[in-house]
């Protein structure tokens, strides 16, 4: 099974896959952006510029890369995923990150849980302020509205929004039983 965990940042997509790798066995986490592409990861830290429409394409490269050859028989965490790409490229329309991306045609996930907060939220949330995404609270806003879009619009398969301003056991119980129904025939 393949799981995405969605939603801006600080919302607890790292605590919930902690907690649900436990659950699973054979199970392995790839956490977007990962490391390995030198140039993305310095866009970020915002030691090098990079065009909008570039740093695009770079985070579904990074994407792309590290999924290309999965194996069938272990279960996936994505820590974020292409959603991600959509809700925060910032340089292109909603619309055309999403036929982007459909034309791309990424592995797609079971399912995709959106730990939903508001961006005020994880402003609350955030002690400091560690990349140029972190501080950009319009490009915060546009990707918590864009996560919403594509949740209601079930993109690309099927999405579970769970509140996560509760508690981490009790989002973790909530994830564990929509797995649990997924499962069912």
């Amino acid at each position: 099974m393949k799981i995405a965990f969605e939603g801006i940042d600080l919302c607890g997509k790292t605590t919930q896959i902690t907690l649900l790798k436990t659950e699973l066995e054979e199970c392995e986490v790839i956490k977007f952006p990962t490391e390995k592409t030198a140039l993305l990861k310095h866009h970020i830290e915002g030691k090098r510029i990079v065009d909008g429409k570039a740093s695009f394409f770079l985070f579904l490269y990074d994407i792309f890369e590290h999924t290309k050859a999965l194996e069938e028989k272990k279960h996936y965490l994505f820590d974020r995923y292409v959603f991600s790409t959509i809700a925060y490229g910032y340089s292109f329309s909603y619309e055309t990150a999403k036929k982007i991306v459909e034309l791309s045609s990424p592995l797609i996930p079971d399912v995709v849980f959106l730990l939903n907060i508001s961006p005020e939220e994880s402003r609350k949330r955030r002690r400091e302020e560690k990349t140029a995404y972190d501080k950009n609270e319009k490009l915060q806003q546009q990707a918590y509205e864009r996560f919403l879009k594509m949740a209601e619009e079930n993109f690309l398969t099927k999405w579970v929004v769970v509140d996560a301003t509760k508690r981490p056991l009790e989002i973790h119980r909530e994830i564990m039983q929509h797995l649990k129904e997924c499962k069912k025939p």
